[in-house]
């Protein structure tokens, strides 16, 4: 039952990775559900199955996914930063006139 309570996000970087801790104040996971993140049978019943789809994900990405207490912890590979690119350097047009024939029309001799 979800008592309409906070739910807090936190994050920060930890030099080359990234750490995401989500706390809702509550009295945490049961032991059983925080097993199945880390253990074995990560995925099997449903207790967990969000968590441990979740764990599977992560581990993909170079990550992992912990169960603290009442948090839960997402920890990734930092991106790299995108390159700044410099505008491109204003450009000018100069025009140079054009002299054009003169349309001719034969005259009658």
């Amino acid at each position: 039952e979800h008592g309409g309570g906070r739910i807090e996000v936190r994050a920060r970087a930890l030099g080359d990775r990234v750490r995401v801790e989500v706390a809702d104040g509550g009295p945490g996971l049961p032991a059983p559900v925080a097993d199945v993140v880390r253990g074995p049978r990560a995925g099997r019943g449903t207790r967990g199955r969000g968590l441990a789809i979740a764990s599977g994900i992560l581990a993909r990405h170079g990550g992992r996914l912990t169960a603290e207490g009442g948090s839960v912890v997402l920890e990734l590979p930092a991106a790299a930063p995108e390159p700044v690119l410099a505008a491109p350097a204003a450009r000018a047009a100069v025009l140079e006139p054009v002299v054009l024939p003169r349309a001719t029309t034969p005259t009658a001799a």
